[in-house]
């Protein structure tokens, strides 16, 4: 290994590298969709909208587990664990491809040209998915994060353009998913032609530590997802179709933050993984990224727990204001699970894994529980409240196992989060009133208040301008 070098990007700067990213992918999904469902069939858009959802399904898995370990173990150990976790990640996907061939052909096993193709697209698709997310791990240890970026949007990109042309030139079902491994193909290729050092340097094929360490990050991670999904699930199992397009409507809002962070959190997670055995420093890194994160993104909590009305009535019609019963409260919901997928992070980057673990299984029983019993009764507030539920036990849990392992707690001073917080409740109050007012003043108003309260949360040194201009991670070359 050699000498670390110091990144010129900054934390902050990866990090939103990161989210111009996710924001690419996106708005290239959104035109794919959008297009094909013009272009196919309904009949082979049921098909294909069957077909995402088991590559989602599989990217989801093969993303949660053998990448992070990789990460952890190239940022922290300066070790190249690169080869077991893609021989890990690609047994996965290999297993589950297996799984559905048998599936399919008990069921039929005569099968046509098209949908010979789109199988064969489908296990290209799992096989490159579960490379490329080892390959970002790997990035991710390296604090590579503009190539990071480069690969999660050429992916979405590439698959919008190729599929597109494909089904306007008649391909259909086949040409779609065909499209879907080109994307895949080249986001293989750019993490290749920025990882090939790292295969070639050694390491082993099968590595225990590698393989053991990523079953609780499974958990811990698919868990967190989980927690973001159950809701949903329980309102379309035991509400009306009504209320789960309300619902829908209203997470789609709260959940615009949850996904930022989670952008954020690949910034996060090598840069602690390298301090884990210094616990001053991790303290205050984590500390201040958590606050920051908060504090950032408190206006947009405040503007859906506020006046969810008012932001109902802007971005959606009418028919969806009924989404404001569960908005408010899923707005405080999904600003402590941001907190908790900070946390998370930090503790598995650090090699506790484990604690996440049982901390948002923990979480995830409270909120099945309460989500099975609340919804029947009262509707899309019950599914709300498991969800604030099941997130603020997984997050008390990580805190105060965090503290109890690693001494988590913070350098900010009372005074400081005392300003803070009057800030917080002096943008509230605004939004309250400029929500009384007709539209475009009310926007205006909000939109200057919000300026206001960056700018105090500067002039306070709540969020500190240096840390957000000068934090620098080091990274193994």
């Amino acid at each position: 290994m050699e000498a670390p070098q110091t990144n010129r990007h900054t934390l902050w700067l990866g990090g939103s590298f990161l989210i111009a990213a996710l924001a690419i992918g996106f708005v290239s999904k959104y035109i794919f969709h959008l297009s094909v469902v013009r272009l196919m069939p309904v009949e082979d858009y049921g098909v294909f909208a069957l077909i995402e959802s088991i590559i989602m399904i599989v990217a989801l898995i093969t993303a949660s587990a053998f990448p992070w370990v990789v990460a952890r173990e190239i940022a922290g150990a300066g070790r190249k664990p690169l080869k077991a976790g893609l021989a890990g990640n690609v047994s996965i996907s290999l297993i589950i491809f297996i799984v559905l061939i048998v599936t399919i052909l008990v069921r039929r096993f005569e099968l046509d040209l098209t949908e010979q193709i789109v199988i064969a697209s489908v296990g290209a698709i799992l096989f490159f998915t579960s490379v490329s997310n080892v390959l970002q791990g790997a990035l991710i240890g390296n604090f590579r994060f503009g190539l990071l970026a480069l690969v999660r949007s050429s992916n979405p990109l590439i698959q919008a353009i190729v599929s597109i042309a494909l089904a306007i030139t008649g391909f259909g079902l086949a040409g779609v998913t065909i499209g879907y491994v080109a994307g895949s193909g080249v986001a293989v290729l750019i993490g290749m032609t920025a990882c090939w050092r790292l295969i070639l340097s050694g390491g082993s094929w099968f590595d225990q530590n590698v393989f053991l360490g990523a079953i609780p990050l499974l958990i811990g991670a698919l868990g967190i997802q989980l927690i973001f999904q159950v809701d949903q699930i329980g309102v379309a199992l035991f509400s009306t179709e009504y209320m789960s397009a309300q619902y829908r409507a209203a997470r789609l809002l709260a959940g615009i933050p949850f996904f930022a962070t989670l952008a954020l959190v690949g910034v996060l997670y090598p840069y602690v993984a390298s301090l884990k055995d210094k616990s001053k420093d991790f303290t205050i890194v984590v500390s201040k990224f958590l606050l920051h994160v908060f504090f950032i993104s408190l206006p947009y909590f405040l503007l859906l727990g506020v006046v969810p009305d008012f932001i109902l009535g802007i971005v959606l019609p009418d028919n969806y204001i009924g989404a404001q019963e569960a908005l408010t409260i899923l707005a405080p919901a999904a600003s402590v699970l941001c907190l908790g997928l900070v946390l998370s992070a930090a503790l598995q980057a650090s090699g506790r894994p484990v604690i996440v673990a049982v901390a948002i299984s923990t979480g995830l029983v409270f909120q099945m529980i309460l989500v099975r019993v609340l919804v029947p009764s009262i509707g899309l507030s019950g599914a709300a409240v498991g969800t604030l539920t099941g997130a603020s036990v997984s997050l008390i849990s990580i805190v105060v196992f965090g503290r109890i392992s690693l001494g988590l707690g913070t350098d900010y001073s009372s005074w400081l989060l005392l300003k803070a917080a009057f800030l917080g409740l002096a943008l509230g109050v605004a939004m309250i009133v400029a929500s009384t007012i007709e539209p475009l003043p009310s926007v205006i108003v909000i939109a200057l208040s919000t300026m206001v309260y960056y700018g105090m949360l500067i002039k306070f040194n709540i969020v500190d301008r240096r840390t957000l201009l000068f934090w620098r991670a080091s990274r193994v070359v």
